[in-house]
């Protein structure tokens, strides 16, 4: 079966305050602008089973290879990041 693409993306931070995650984003954008040409930052809101509400920083939707990649770009520059499955 064909792999279909973009079902990948790099998080950066997951925050329980929007403005943390707002400022992180734009961090994120002026500073590593070269590493995130290929891809935009997104905020992601969700809430879990406890009904507790976070903010994730991540990119658009990336392959995994291309993910995987850029997550070990930001790694070299001392940035945590993890590999989510889109969902």
């Amino acid at each position: 079966s064909k792999k279909k693409l973009g079902l990948y993306r790099v998080q950066f931070g997951s925050f329980r305050n929007l403005d943390k995650a707002k400022l992180a984003k734009n961090k994120m954008n002026k500073k590593f602008n070269s590493l995130l040409s290929n891809t935009k930052l997104e905020i992601y809101t969700y809430t879990n089973s406890e009904n507790a509400i976070f903010h994730r920083v991540w990119t658009s939707p990336l392959n995994k290879i291309n993910g995987l990649d850029l997550c070990n770009q930001f790694k070299k520059q001392k940035i945590v990041c993890i590999l989510q499955v889109n969902k």
